[in-house]
């Protein structure tokens, strides 16, 4: 079916169809809400994931949390393996520490946050002359990490580099139920991916009153993974068995990015990302795979901020390209993604909401036109300043 190939059992769960998304996550609303254009502007917790430099831009003390509730759809004209599901996500949670150093500020910042999602879920009941068959199959929990990072500031200067200590894996849960007149069984099967790397990145940042410029690099890094199955059955059938599996080391390719912002008026900014991810030099067991495509990303987005009396009002919007690393029969699948949002900054305390809408039309074997993928995403966060 499209999209949702599940493993043969019981192998891991760790590239088990081209038509999984290894392309990085992003997270917080604040960055979400102006389509992920954060490389230059980085001046919440989250700066983090888009650029570690943007953490030495705040001065106090600081706890941050981001969740999101996400909407997944495939619909085709003639139903080819349509399907519909949701789930929520802890997208990013933090505590940021600032020191005076000299004349300069140094920053360090604990973080956890997602790295890959890949929620799916597949369940359905047939029921014909020869018996019932129920199955329920679900992939759950995404790739995450926890993440200490340091910044320095001086002046107008930033650097920043962040540690991913790549620690949950997903979790795979399979069901079948088969009923007939002479043959009936139950059968359960649970995976857990247990991975293990460290993935560096470093940033710098330059601001000034009117203009901000950063750049961002990902090194190279090998994620090994060690995966723990087990599966029983009952019924006609009686077995149980469990095991462990040492994983395909999967090298992911250095990545960088850069980004340039202005600001209008101390009111409006502008900000417009690009970043390069050629994950078509990503390696299995040491070897290249080739059906995997670069996803070099276009972030653009806007923010503009009403002053009011006792709060700060922003409002955001924001377009960014979402490149898979697969394709269909027309190509490179590249997806194209619009966002919003808004925010309520105290002193103490802000609040944030962003939506992102991201859609693609592709083509599959057996589909006389295309089919249409979307995600919606619904972003909340919150931060408050100790």
């Amino acid at each position: 079916m499209k999209r949702f190939l599940f493993f043969l059992l019981p192998l891991p769960i760790l590239f088990f169809a081209q038509e999984i998304n290894w392309n990085l996550m992003g997270s917080g609303a604040r960055a979400m809400g102006m389509g992920g254009a954060f490389i230059s502007v980085a001046d919440d917790a989250s700066s983090i994931l888009w650029n570690p430099a943007g953490i030495a831009q705040l001065i106090k003390p600081e706890i941050s949390f981001c969740g999101s509730f996400r909407l997944e759809d495939w619909s085709t004209a003639e139903g080819y393996s349509d399907y519909s599901y949701t789930h929520f996500l802890v997208d990013h949670a933090s505590v940021v520490l600032p020191f005076s150093l000299g004349g300069g500020r140094v920053v360090f910042s604990f973080a956890y946050h997602p790295i890959l999602d890949w929620y799916r879920l597949d369940t359905d009941t047939i029921s014909e002359y020869w018996g019932d068959y129920l199955y329920y199959r679900k992939l759950s929990g995404p790739f995450s990490s926890f993440a200490p990072a340091l910044g320095f500031n001086m002046g107008q200067f930033s650097l920043g580099a962040s540690f991913d200590l790549w620690k949950f894996g997903p979790k795979y849960y399979e069901y079948e139920k088969y009923d007939s007149a002479g043959f009936a069984y139950e059968y359960e099967y649970n995976e857990k991916n247990n991975p293990s790397s460290i993935g560096i990145n470093l940033g710098a940042l330059y601001t000034s009153e009117m203009f901000r410029f950063g750049g961002v690099i990902r090194l190279p890094h090998t994620l090994k993974q060690h995966i723990e199955w087990e599966k029983t059955m009952t019924g006609d059938i009686n077995y149980d068995s469990s095991g462990t599996i040492e994983g395909s080391e999967i090298g992911f390719p250095m990545m960088f990015g850069f980004g340039g912002s202005v600001i209008l008026a101390n009111a409006l900014t502008i900000a417009l990302d690009y970043e390069i991810r050629p994950y078509s030099k990503m390696t299995i067991n040491g070897a290249t795979y080739t059906n995997v495509y670069d996803c070099n990303q276009l972030r653009v987005g806007l923010e503009y901020m009403f002053n009011i009396e006792k709060f700060a009002l922003p409002l955001r919007v924001g377009y960014m390209t979402d490149p898979k690393t697969y394709a269909d029969k027309n190509g490179h699948v590249v997806g194209n993604a619009f966002t919003g949002g808004m925010g309520f900054v105290f002193d103490r305390i802000s609040f944030d909401i962003a939506t992102y809408y991201m859609f693609s039309n592709e083509l599959y074997e057996g589909m006389s036109e295309e089919g249409t993928y979307t995600r919606f995403h619904i972003y909340l966060s919150t931060a408050i300043r100790l």
